[in-house]
């Protein structure tokens, strides 16, 4: 009658192995770092679990039984896999590495950021693919989305992260809109339409409360998913929007519109970058966070 497999654990395999390579308990004592009684005793439990004499004693020697001769090569091929695996976990190089790094961000971070990755990626890791995924997929577990990074709003921050860079917010305007002048006021606000965005995880909860103490909390004529979009409705319109300031830069829209100051506070929009804990020690995930917060560092200089 077979015995349950959690009676054997990686160390009494460990044992058998060398036993069935070296036929003596000495030798094998000796090439396991154990003392002849632990491993004797290993012998004795190893003959228990498979019900077998396993080394059986001809003259002065040890020699394996049939049963454990069909034990030998199944026994080694699972041991050398299982080091080959721990040896191959901490070897990554760029160079030559073809791998796929997963990133889950909003549209404005996609819009910041992936250029200047790209660049920097591509001049260390040739091979090396970057996949942009919308933030909002990754943040209600779509079917097929599984993020090596996060790169969102600090608001949204929990276990692993790091700060990566900060942005202004800034009223945007058709640039022939005649009815607000060079500073945007609450009650121009209130007489123009508003374009709001209500994306999963895109920092609205800073910003909702700063326009909620404005009063301003139920005035969207339209509402869209992204700041991009919000952004690409106001030339040739009455609209409104509010955005990061780096947005209207990257989107070159300067001939378009223009830019306004708020008149009240709003707290500046810090984007970070979050990962789960299991990824720490993974020297592929390291060398992304620093290319990462690298190319962020640069950008955060420019503002």
């Amino acid at each position: 009658m077979s015995k349950p497999l959690s009676q054997l654990d990686l160390n009494l395999l460990m044992v058998l192995d060398k036993l069935l390579s070296e036929n003596s308990v000495t030798r094998a004592a000796k090439k396991l770092g154990l003392s002849q009684p632990a491993t004797s005793s290993a012998l004795g439990r190893l003959r228990d679990f498979f019900e077998d004499p396993l080394m059986v004693r001809n003259g002065r020697k040890l020699q394996p039984t049939a049963f454990a001769l069909t034990l030998r090569e199944p026994v080694r091929d699972i041991i050398t896999k299982i080091e080959n695996t721990i040896e191959r976990r901490v070897e990554f190089d760029p160079a030559t590495s073809s791998q796929e790094f997963t990133l889950a961000a909003s549209d404005y971070s996609m819009l910041v950021l992936a250029s200047a990755l790209h660049t920097a990626v591509t001049e260390l890791a040739p091979k090396v693919r970057l996949r942009f995924v919308p933030l909002e997929l990754a943040a209600v577990g779509a079917a097929g989305v599984r993020a090596d990074l996060f790169i969102h709003p600090e608001t949204y921050a929990k276990g692993r992260f790091v700060k990566l860079f900060r942005d202004t917010w800034v009223f945007v305007v058709d640039n022939d809109n005649a009815e607000i002048g060079s500073r945007m006021t609450v009650a121009a606000l209130r007489r123009l339409p508003f374009v709001r965005f209500a994306a999963v995880g895109t920092g609205h909860t800073v910003l909702d409360s700063a326009l909620e103490a404005a009063d301003l909390g139920s005035s969207a004529a339209v509402t869209v998913a992204g700041f991009g979009a919000a952004l690409l409705l106001i030339p040739g319109t009455r609209l409104v929007t509010l955005c990061p300031s780096r947005l209207v830069q990257v989107a070159k829209l300067a001939k378009h519109v223009r830019v306004l100051k708020p008149s009240f506070a709003i707290p500046p929009l810090i984007e970070v970058m979050a990962w789960s804990p299991v990824k720490d020690s993974d020297p592929a995930h390291a060398w992304l966070r620093a290319i990462v917060q690298r190319v962020a560092t640069s950008i955060d200089d420019l503002l």
